[in-house]
């Protein structure tokens, strides 16, 4: 992993309180962990750690020391989110969810394992967008990532929902693991699956707003446009006769003076395009860093994404359970420990406050 960017991920952990005033058990999410997983992309060699412009975490950044600080970068991820709630239109119809500010609300009545799917599928296609369009490194289990788009073919029955889960899998396809416990695009990868996820995610006629294009902004045209210029130009770059043409037709017309015209490297250099992003398997430092965190024996209360303490007043918050895992990106829940370290923690608060 040394010398890249990575997209950063929350390492949420599931938090037991107990109300004083009644003694009912609740539960929260706690995201004190943000800056041990931070200090382990760094401790990994990780140059630029990139954070969501929508994420709460990007509002902490002032509040870094120095020398995490310049290893940040914002990015904008407008357009990706945009992309990420059109694409899953269909699929979030069928399934009776709703994207609510690049989250999802699910019906009550939706199955366990759909509701599964859906999130990681959402989850993983947004940041698939944001490696793709922002050129970093992403933390996706691209094995659960196929599985879960399996599970959403073999669930759905609206024609427009399973032909984005095929799409999507097919680009997926495109991926091979390698020796370093992540997977990144196979070699060989034909240059029309990298143009058909660019397309996926820039272009908005793509997912049935074919008849619309032309209410749309000017902006928004030029993002289509712009993708099926890069998926000419990888046609290009990938012929060999068309570089030959070019560089026999730069010493033509040089004639003496330097540099009229570049040779076919220089002029495919001019043109950024954009690769699939490579998937990183973090498992290995989510859980690293939730140990050290928790061999910090942690006792205040929850964090939120932000780094605001919960001030839900009249609550006694119970020390994170050592059992608990770290858990994957894209996970529809937290790990909160094993049961019995659970009944063990509330047995001891209990009896705690009965001796007083």
């Amino acid at each position: 992993m040394l010398g890249v960017s990575i997209l950063f991920e929350p390492l949420p952990v599931g938090r037991i309180g107990v109300r004083l005033d009644d003694d009912e058990v609740v539960v929260a999410n706690d995201f004190s962990t943000f800056g041990w997983m931070i200090e382990e992309f760094v401790a990994l060699g990780v140059t630029t750690i990139v954070i969501a412009r929508s994420a709460p975490e990007s509002r902490l950044l002032q509040q870094m020391p120095p020398l995490l600080r310049r290893r940040i970068r914002i990015v904008d991820d407008t357009a990706e989110l945009q992309a990420t709630a059109l694409i899953m239109e269909p699929i979030n119809d069928e399934a009776g969810c709703r994207v609510l500010g690049g989250g999802i609300t699910f019906s009550r009545k939706i199955r366990p394992q759909l509701r599964a799917a859906v999130t990681r599928v959402h989850h993983d296609l947004y940041a698939l967008s944001v490696g793709l369009n922002h050129k970093t490194q992403v933390a996706i289990n691209h094995t659960m990532l196929a599985d879960a788009l399996d599970q959403l073919r073999q669930s759905l029955r609206d024609d427009r929902a399973r032909s984005v889960a095929s799409q999507l899998s097919g680009v997926i396809a495109a991926y091979h693991s390698i020796r370093f416990e992540g997977p990144k695009v196979a070699a060989a990868t034909p240059t029309q699956i990298i143009s058909l996820f660019d397309q996926l995610v820039n272009d908005e006629s793509y997912v049935g707003f074919s008849n619309s294009v032309a209410s749309l902004a000017n902006t928004a045209g030029r993002r289509a446009a712009l993708s099926r210029v890069r998926s000419n130009v990888r046609r290009l770059v990938a012929s060999p006769p068309v570089q030959a043409i070019v560089d026999t037709v730069s010493k033509l017309v040089k004639v003496g003076s330097a540099g009229a015209l570049p040779n076919a490297s220089s002029l495919f250099s001019m043109f950024q395009l954009r690769a699939m992003p490579i998937l990183v398997d973090v498992s290995s430092a989510r859980s690293k860093a939730l140990r050290r965190w928790l061999s910090m024996g942690p006792s205040t209360p929850p964090l939120t994404r932000d780094g605001r303490q919960l001030t839900t007043g009249g609550i006694q918050w119970l020390p994170p359970l050592r059992s608990a895992s770290a858990g994957e990106p894209g996970d529809a829940v937290v790990s909160m420990g094993k049961a019995r370290d659970l009944l063990e923690s509330l047995i001891s608060f209990d009896r705690a406050r009965r001796s007083r």
